[in-house]
């Protein structure tokens, strides 16, 4: 399930996608693609534009490592559109 009152947000396999996060410009220090299933599909992320801000791609079929950006910046809104399609995985965004 979706929080999205603090910080990070944090967006879950099984919320509805792709999810708005924000419509504002916010400034975002990374994102994180976490506790997901071996096999899982990437997670994509993208402005209110439909601009891609990150695709975290596990490596392999059995990866499980965390996956995270470097510092990213100011965008104009956060969708998620992806989390990894598995049947369990979060994205954390974390923001300034």
């Amino acid at each position: 399930m979706s929080q999205l009152a603090k910080n990070p947000w944090r967006v879950a396999v099984g919320d509805a996608l792709p999810l708005t996060v924000t419509k504002n410009s916010v400034k975002l220090r990374h994102i994180e693609f976490s506790a997901y299933t071996a096999g899982a599909a990437p997670a994509t992320v993208t402005d209110g534009a439909g601009n891609p801000i990150a695709t975290l791609t596990p490596s392999s079929a059995t990866d499980v490592e965390e996956k995270r950006t470097g510092n990213i910046g100011y965008v104009d809104g956060v969708i998620v559109t992806s989390v990894g399609g598995a049947a369990a995985g979060q994205v954390l965004i974390y923001f300034e």
